[in-house]
């Protein structure tokens, strides 16, 4: 599970924010998806910065390629309504996302018939 959330949200903005979340649309949000990656950073921002996680990722041993391209994934967005018609359209941003996708694990013991969703 990858779990990415934008830093960029204003203190202001996070008092009186609803925070819808959805399915991805990638002919919709291809653009909210890119910008909230540009600014998220992998680990605190240590440093200067307020210390706060700002992206979160739990591959157990796979590259993210795999979660993106896996026939068995989904993705959903996170937004909020904006004056700005910037990230995901229609008067909302983007400010978080979250990826995942189902393996089958089989154990050397098993048959083709356990197999045990994850």
């Amino acid at each position: 599970m990858v779990v990415a959330v934008a830093a960029m949200v204003e203190e202001e903005e996070a008092a009186a924010v609803e925070v819808r979340v959805r399915e991805y649309d990638g002919d919709r949000d291809r653009d909210g998806v890119e910008e909230v990656e540009r600014e998220c950073e992998v680990g605190s921002s240590g440093g200067g910065g307020s210390g706060k996680m700002c992206l979160f990722t739990d591959l157990l041993g796979d590259p993210l390629c795999r979660i993106r391209n896996s026939p068995a994934y989904l993705m959903l967005v996170a937004e909020i309504a904006t004056d700005t018609g910037t990230g995901g359209g229609g008067g909302t941003r983007i400010v978080g996302l979250v990826r995942g996708c189902v393996k089958s694990v089989v154990s050397g013991s098993s048959h083709c018939g356990d197999d045990l969703r994850i």
